[in-house]
């Protein structure tokens, strides 16, 4: 959702309670003065929870701090207002002070919630980008590092496979010295997108660099990875990538490591790395599990 939708919410909102707060202040005590008073309150909250429901995002610390802030200006309204215009002196300052004073606090912890959902989703952003290879879409050496360890230690809390597949482009050298490299990275990009049409949602694809990649697959032991490894190498030898009038048939080498328990991460990728290393030595397009 742009910001700009989310700016245009709020200052519809704002406009609102400063007119109603106008006419607030221009009438005289009574029934109109109290239900504009009503309306100054209720007809903010309805447009925020419109806004709320449309454009932001409940994932973030400050849309749940958002949602907070409405629910409690609701139950405000609907018990809070009713009493205090029952109960409240006729004085039409009083009221115009006392309404000012709670929707000037309502309002700016509104605000507040707005400026931390939207710092909130800079942030998000920010990381994704930090964690996603700009050129394929997977992910990067920055997430192998940062979160893939977390990964194989929540399979090891919860003893749960983990298995991992080292994949590696045959002879893209090859390719870039023929083609070019903008033939070389349309190449990689059909390449990613091949592998993650058959990848499960809680599959990790990262791109360890050039045309190297790693698959976590988690809840999958060895055989199951070695399975998928070779519906990947199959799907890839069939296909063929045509660009800019160039047609390329590619072909892959996989290599499977199951993580076992005593073992951390790096070490299962390295075994996993041989594996490759051995496909590519035994004839590439093969896919070997150690």
């Amino acid at each position: 959702v742009s910001q700009r939708k989310k700016f245009a919410a709020v200052t519809h909102i704002i406009g609102i309670f400063a007119i109603t707060s106008v006419l607030v202040a221009t009438q005289a005590s009574g029934w109109i003065a109290h239900s504009l008073a009503l309306s100054s309150v209720a007809f903010p909250v309805w447009q925020a929870l419109r806004c709320v429901k449309q454009h932001f995002s409940t994932e973030s610390i400050g849309g749940h701090l958002l949602f907070g802030v409405l629910s409690l200006v609701i139950a405000l309204v609907l018990f809070g207002v009713p009493a205090y215009l029952t109960i409240a002196p006729a004085d039409s300052h009083y009221h115009l002070a006392a309404t000012s004073a709670f929707m000037l606090v309502i309002m700016l912890i509104f605000m507040l919630a707005f400026a931390v959902n939207i710092l909130q989703s800079l942030l998000l952003k920010l990381r994704s980008q930090i964690h996603t290879d700009p050129l394929t879409g997977a992910k990067n050496r920055h997430f192998f590092y940062e979160i893939a360890p977390k990964l194989s230690a929540h399979a090891k809390r919860k003893h749960e496979t983990l298995s991992l597949v080292a994949c590696d482009i045959d002879y893209f050298k090859s390719i870039n010295d023929e083609h070019g490299h903008v033939i070389g990275d349309i190449a990689l990009k059909r390449f990613c997108e091949i592998i993650q049409s058959q990848l499960r949602q809680e599959d990790t694809l990262i791109r360890m660099g050039g045309e190297e990649f790693l698959i976590l697959s988690p809840q999958y032991d060895g055989d199951k990875a070695a399975q998928m490894a070779e519906r990947l190498r199959k799907t890839i030898s069939e296909t063929t990538i045509s660009a800019r009038g160039v047609n390329i048939s590619l072909t892959a080498s996989f290599g499977v490591m199951q993580m076992p328990p005593d073992a951390d991460l790096f070490t299962t990728v390295k075994s996993a790395d041989q594996a490759l290393f051995d496909a590519k030595a035994n004839g590439r397009n093969k896919v070997i599990m150690v």
